[in-house]
């Protein structure tokens, strides 16, 4: 039975390619691992899948092949079972609700579509199955769709994030729904200009910062907002006192990819302390999906999970955590994640002020609230 791998482009990659030669970046388990007659899932960030490849060959470490040199220099032959173009893309929104593993939107959800997103993984089954049926089934009669300016724009094609070990590349289409993002600042292309407004996203993140550096730690802030004004001065987030864009080594490059987008995280020395999702928007979605997201990469991770909610959303976010679809995790999220409303964070930052230093990490759970609320796991 053949196996099911992923390949990610963006619309400028995507029309730079090379036809029947696809391309990653040296990944030690597809190199070793994909063969001929494994399936191909391309996919486009911000636009949706494309196609389904048959692989021809074994992977080769080739960066003289791949037109995108050594950013990419992992290359496999291919011939096309289905193909569309950009304007023709299979989204999330496009499959049937019964799919619900393979859908992302406000009624359905779980951690396998950001994988599938992920270049150079191989797909679960038999999800990776019913996401190929869906494609032939599409490519009979695709509807076409006009791009968007944000879907079509270009940007880089890999970002590298300093790390203990050396810097680690972390490619953009990691974490990209398509035409939509979390915050204004990652629709942008991570840039926020110094004069725009203050957001109450921001103003929260500054808090937790400052908080996480009261508590003796060292606050880091995911890279999309660390220019965004975190008060009327117009300072933005990264140029907070103490906050570090050294991200710790500790995990593989998938997990990277996931936890550099969470939006903020306290570290000591290579270890994370806490993580915290900000939600500020109407769906508090996204932010528990990225928390389902590292508990799927990482289901024995050891780091305290906090989302941040205002105190009027409390009853939202438990009905979120709770979903049946949280629920059949390996490690349930809501016996994970904590839930802290924007109050308890400014009580907290009051007493860390008066404490001097004197109060501990775990200082946090004490103002934060499980989503079962008669009972904490």
């Amino acid at each position: 039975m053949p196996r099911f791998w992923t390949c990610s482009y963006d619309y400028q990659t995507w029309n730079a390619r090379r036809a029947g030669l696809a391309a990653w970046s040296e990944r030690q388990k597809l190199r070793r691992q994909l063969q001929p007659g494994d399936l191909i899932l391309p996919y486009l960030s911000r636009i949706g899948w494309v196609g389904i490849w048959i692989a021809t060959s074994r992977p080769r470490l080739a960066p003289q092949e791949s037109p995108f040199g050594d950013e990419f220099p992992l290359v496999a032959d291919y011939e096309v079972d289905v193909q569309l173009d950009p304007e023709e893309a299979l989204t999330t929104n496009d499959i049937p609700s019964p799919h619900s593993l393979l859908r992302m939107d406000a009624g359905y959800g779980s951690v396998l579509p950001v994988l599938f997103r992920m270049s150079g993984v191989e797909l679960p089954e038999p999800s990776a199955q019913a996401l190929a049926d869906e494609l032939r089934e599409w490519a009979r009669e695709p509807k076409r769709r006009e791009l968007t300016a944000a879907q079509t724009s270009g940007g880089p094609r890999a970002e590298h994030v300093d790390t203990d070990q050396g810097p680690v590349a972390i490619p953009p289409a990691a974490r990209e729904a398509e035409g939509e993002s979390d915050t204004e600042e990652q629709m942008g292309g991570g840039e926020k200009s110094p004069a725009a407004p203050v957001r109450q996203h921001a103003v929260v993140q500054r808090k937790l910062l400052e908080l996480g550096r009261r508590l003796g730690l060292t606050p880091w802030v995911t890279p999309g907002d660390r220019s965004a004004p975190a008060d009327d001065a117009g300072q933005p987030l990264g140029e907070g006192q103490g906050v570090t864009t050294q991200l710790p080594a500790q995990f593989n490059e998938a997990t990277n990819r996931t936890i550099r987008y969470i939006d903020v995280m306290w570290l000591h020395r290579s270890r994370i302390e806490a993580a915290f999702e900000v939600e500020n928007s109407t769906s508090i979605y996204s932010g528990i999906l990225r928390m389902a997201d590292l508990l799927a990469l990482q289901p024995n991770i050891d780091v305290p999970l906090y989302l941040v909610i205002p105190a009027e959303r409390l009853d939202k976010a438990q009905d979120e955590l709770l979903r049946p679809v949280f629920q059949t995790m390996q490690r349930p999220l809501h016996q994970v994640c904590r839930i802290l409303t924007y109050d308890k964070v400014d009580e907290l930052l009051g007493l860390a002020e008066q404490a001097g230093g004197a109060l501990k990490v775990d200082v946090v759970d004490r103002f934060a609230l499980w989503a079962e609320v008669d009972a904490a796991p």
